[in-house]
């Protein structure tokens, strides 16, 4: 399989967390379906695109600080979250996960996200998603960054539905029946969150059940690093990153 047919699965995938997002959005944020985390994961292993993706591409299933480049990409201004700044990240600026005030899913305000470099390639697959979705919420023009971490960050892997669970099981902050991944408290055990693709996958826009609570639904849509610490050793311009 060449890097066309992996950038072919890989939109596939981009596609349907898309679909899944949208459905929600057209439905007027109706309530999300309601699924169990094993039988989610049962789901994502039967997928034969995934299983390929998986098989050529194993740096978005589990990170390995030493071997990927974590790739940071700001647009200039979003919808989502306007933007002031124009240059790559810095320590002085960044905000921990300590800061966050109330309980999010997958907070705006604080930490920074990255995502894995394709191996090959100069896409990530949120550069990837950035070329069919960026449109009027992520205008032109994109920065990107490579971010090194340092060796010893402490990163909690969530390569499935049950992985989740585990993390807002063991970091849970509750309003009623709702349960929110405390990040707060994560960050004080763990310097950043990898969601691997088979996990976005699984958890995209569902709610997992745990016991009479459910664990609220996220819109990841692509392989994500969630940093809550800074913890990088370098940063430098990736000049390389794709603009059409």
């Amino acid at each position: 399989m060449d890097k066309l047919d992996i950038i072919s699965d890989l939109t596939k995938v981009l596609r349907l967390m898309g679909v899944v997002t949208d459905a929600y959005i057209a439905n007027t944020y109706a309530d999300p379906f309601v699924g169990d985390a094993d039988m989610l994961d049962q789901l994502v292993k039967d997928c034969q695109t995934l299983q390929r993706i998986a098989t050529k591409l194993p740096a978005l299933e589990a990170l390995s600080l030493g071997n990927e480049t974590q790739l940071w990409t700001v647009a200039a201004q979003t919808k989502l979250a306007p933007r002031r700044q124009s240059g790559p990240p810095a320590a002085e600026t960044f905000k921990p996960a300590a800061m966050l005030a109330s309980p999010q899913v997958k907070p705006t305000r604080v930490g920074l996200y990255t995502s894995t470099a394709l191996p090959g390639s100069p896409l990530s697959m949120w550069l990837l998603y950035l070329q069919y979705y960026g449109g009027s919420a992520f205008p032109k023009p994109w920065s990107t960054y490579q971010l090194k971490a340092a060796s010893n960050a402490r990163i909690f892997e969530v390569g499935s539905a049950q992985d989740w669970v585990r993390l807002v099981q063991a970091f849970p902050a509750r309003q009623g029946r709702a349960v929110y991944p405390d990040w707060r408290n994560i960050a004080s055990e763990y310097d950043a969150v990898h969601l691997s693709l088979a996990a976005i996958v699984a958890i995209q826009g569902i709610k997992l059940t745990l016991g009479r609570c459910f664990a609220v639904e996220g819109y990841w849509d692509v392989e994500t690093t969630f940093w809550l610490n800074w913890c990088f050793t370098d940063i430098r311009e990736w000049k390389l990153h794709a603009e059409s």
